[in-house]
């Protein structure tokens, strides 16, 4: 959604396009290689350079307090997170390999052993957070903006000093269809699993703008 949108911002003239091309050559994934592609070399001509990144704070905050870059900094719920990770893989598991869908316990499991294939979200988190109070990061929570599309859509235009008609912008917002979630936490946790999680989170995100967020 996020991609979507901040390129339809950037270049409303493809709001008419009946079909545009392949997301992840016009905002690309920029710590992965597309299709064999350094995603470097795709953004390489374009202006602005958009691009999507899983990468920690540790690689690119240098660049944030630089400020030679714009940051939007994607929250959710890191329970809907987990099951919505687990949701993906299944999917991806069952449709491109063949296999059976993942067990939620064993991936759980790994979970717990950080052992997951994007890498731990704990550590992800605290290596963003010293950077996420600079005028050049936005942060933004998936619950705030599934309730206020049309807002949250307008803030981004302005965080990115785009000069946008309220019909763009209104365009923009109803074109792009909102990402959908996996299921409730409450209904895949077990009992002892959500407790084990809470701990774990009040005790990692201590004092962090997480732990106001989404502490229980």
């Amino acid at each position: 959604w996020m991609q979507e949108v901040l390129h339809l911002l950037h270049h409303p003239e493809e709001l008419d396009f009946p079909k545009r091309a392949e997301l992840g050559y016009r905002v690309p994934f920029l710590d992965k290689h597309h299709r064999g592609i350094d995603p470097k070399e795709l953004v390489k001509g374009m202006k602005p350079m958009l691009s999507k990144s899983h990468l920690h704070g540790d690689v690119l905050g240098h660049h944030v307090e630089a400020g030679e870059v714009k940051v939007i900094f994607w929250f959710m719920d890191p329970r809907q997170i987990l099951v919505n990770y687990h949701t993906l893989l299944s999917t991806m598991a069952c449709k491109m390999l063949g296999w059976k869908p993942v067990d939620w316990s064993v991936f759980h499991e790994s979970y717990k052993r950080r052992q997951m294939f994007e890498g731990d979200w704990f550590d992800f988190i605290r290596s963003w957070q010293p950077h996420l109070r600079r005028k050049n990061v936005l942060t933004l929570y998936y619950e705030d903006v599934a309730n206020d599309v049309k807002g949250s859509v307008e803030r981004i235009a302005q965080f990115c000093g785009l000069d946008l008609s309220d019909e763009v912008k209104e365009r923009v917002s109803k074109c792009v269809p909102f990402d959908a979630i996996g299921p409730n936490p409450e209904s895949v946790f077990t009992k002892k699993q959500m407790e084990e999680f809470n701990e774990r989170f009040n005790k990692e995100m201590a004092a962090s703008e997480s732990q106001k967020r989404y502490s229980r």
